[in-house]
Order: structure tokens, then sequence, then C-alpha cells
């Protein structure tokens, strides 16, 4: 059987568990699982009173009026974290369901679609199958980071939101007379704000989506500096050498280097982003060393308990 709700102005009358007050700690520990997490407790003078899900048995049960939490966190609704990161108005879920859906709909209130992962960044231009699970069925949204706003459909182009700090950190790097390479541009998230500081920005995307959108968002952050390349990386050889590449691609970048080296300038500098774990780590350095003058990592993010993304300055 279930409870039947009367709601009232920032409260609510429902069922609850009628305790005394000495029993109140051990009582709430046994019926745990069945209280619920929206209502505040409340007590008078002899008794505590639980809000519960459901009628239980074995207890005195009365109907009484509770105020409401104000519940912050998804956490705080369902009693763990379910992993997701939000790209505009949509949220993206490792895993999980309606359950998560709805109280990640519920907190952040700019959320109107929430797909779930179905598979890893995949194919020539690496892009990732999304499973609808509530909302507004569509993967195209608008997404802003620091003062730029980019036009993204996730299901057909990629786009990584933790990179936000690391493309603000490279744009605050470039100087006003530089010319700059972005290899693998996607929708323009490293092209535009750095297109914002510098002279001139070539930006090279394969994916004819990527492409679309990139130049659709050059428009609505009124960027004009930026010369569009699409077609393969493998083939880009610019009329002019530049002062600082780009290479935001970090299964595969590492192959495009020779390319990179053919467009740089003597001393320019190379961002190169690689998914590594501890001792692939060590050994990339000494690699690197090797070939470049100088050389310094950091951790970008996590990719997987064992890997992280890390990027490299590398001065030629």
């Amino acid at each position: 059987m279930r409870y039947i709700t009367v709601v009232k102005m920032g409260e609510e009358e429902t069922f609850a568990v009628k305790v005394p007050k000495k029993e109140a700690e051990e009582t709430r520990k046994r019926i745990l699982e069945f209280i619920r997490k929206d209502l505040r407790p409340s007590s008078d003078e002899n008794y505590v009173y639980f809000p519960v899900k459901s009628l239980i048995g074995g207890y005195e049960i009365v109907r009484r009026t509770f105020r409401k939490y104000e519940l912050k966190s998804v956490s705080e609704i369902l009693g763990y974290s379910p992993p997701f990161e939000v790209i505009g108005d949509i949220a993206i879920l490792e895993e999980g369901g309606r359950k998560e859906a709805d109280a990640i709909m519920r907190v952040h209130k700019n959320v109107r679609v929430v797909l779930r992962k179905a598979g890893e960044v995949e194919g020539e231009f690496r892009v990732r199958r999304y499973e609808f699970v509530a909302g507004e069925n569509r993967t195209e949204t608008i997404h802003r980071e620091y003062g730029n706003v980019y036009r993204v459909d996730l299901g057909k182009v990629y786009f990584n939101p933790r990179l936000a700090n690391e493309r603000q950190r490279i744009a605050k790097m470039c100087k006003k007379d530089e010319t700059v390479l972005d290899l693998f541009a996607g929708v323009g998230p490293f092209t535009i704000p750095i297109a914002k500081m510098v002279r001139k920005v070539y930006a090279v995307e394969k994916n004819p989506h990527a492409v679309k959108l990139l130049r659709e968002n050059l428009k609505m952050n009124k960027v004009e500096n930026v010369t569009v390349i699409e077609g393969d990386a493998k083939e880009v050889e610019l009329e002019e050498s530049v002062h600082r590449v780009i290479m935001n691609l970090p299964h595969d970048s590492e192959r495009f280097l020779p390319v990179a080296l053919k467009n740089v300038t003597e001393k320019g500098l190379i961002h190169l982003y690689l998914v590594l774990d501890e001792e692939e780590l060590e050994t990339k350095k000494k690699e690197l060393s090797k070939r470049f003058s100088k050389v310094s990592y950091k951790i970008v993010h996590s990719y997987s308990p064992s890997k992280n993304i890390y990027v490299f300055d590398l001065v030629v």
C-alpha cells in the first residue's frame, strides 16, 4: 500500500514512524532505507517522527506534516554520487538510469536532457554513442565556457567539457603577435579562445559535421581571424610557420608530430596531449627530452583508474 500525500507551501503531510526519544537513534538506523531524505524529521516533548516512503510493520504509524529539505546536491537525494558531466543543458551519465536522471534534473534546473554513455570514443571522427534516458530526446545543445559559446551535437562530434581550464590556460599563454595551428579543432573550443588572443589561427578538422559547427561557432563568437582547413591533419602544410601548435588527440596525437614540426617555427611551442599510465609517463618524458629543447608536463584530468590525460608543453 502506498501513502497519499497532501502538499502545502514548503511542507508535506505524510506517514511517519513515531518513536520515544530515547529509542530514536536506534530506530533511525533500523529503518534508514525507508526514511524520506527530502523531509525533515520532527519531534515534540516525548517523541521523534521519521517521515517514511511507505508503511512499515512493527512500528506506530501516524500522519504528520513535515518541512521539506532544500536538497542542494544529487548525492543528498540519492544517497550516493553518480558520476556525470554537463555539456550545455545535457547531462551525461557514466551509468545509471531514470532515478539518477530525475535527481540530476531536480538539482540542476538548466538540464533538459539526460543521456548515458553507450560506448567508448571511437571511429575516424572520435564520436561516442549515447543512450537517451530522460528529458528531451536530442543530442544538440549550446555550451558556455569562459564567456564563449559553442553549438555542439554530441551524436556527431567530440566535445570534452573537462578541458575547460586547460583551454583557458593555453589561451592565456598566447601573445597577440602569434599565429597558432590547432590540428584537431573540433567545434572550436581551443581555436576560439586562442583566436581572441593572437593574430591568426589555422583550425584543422576532418569531421564535416564538426567543421559546419566550427564555422557557426566562429560567427556566434564574432571571431574572424581563423582560417578553417577541412581535411586530414597529416596533409597540412601551411604557407607560413606558426608559433604554437595544439595537438588535442590524446590517443593518437603523437603520430602527427612530424606535421607539427614541419609547420612550427624554431623555438616554437607544441602542446601535445597523451593518455598514459605512470610507467608510460616516465618512458615518454625520456623520449621527448631527446627530441625537444625543453619539456614540461602536467596532468589535465584522470582518464581511468590507472591512466591520466597529460599535456606536454614542448619547446622546439
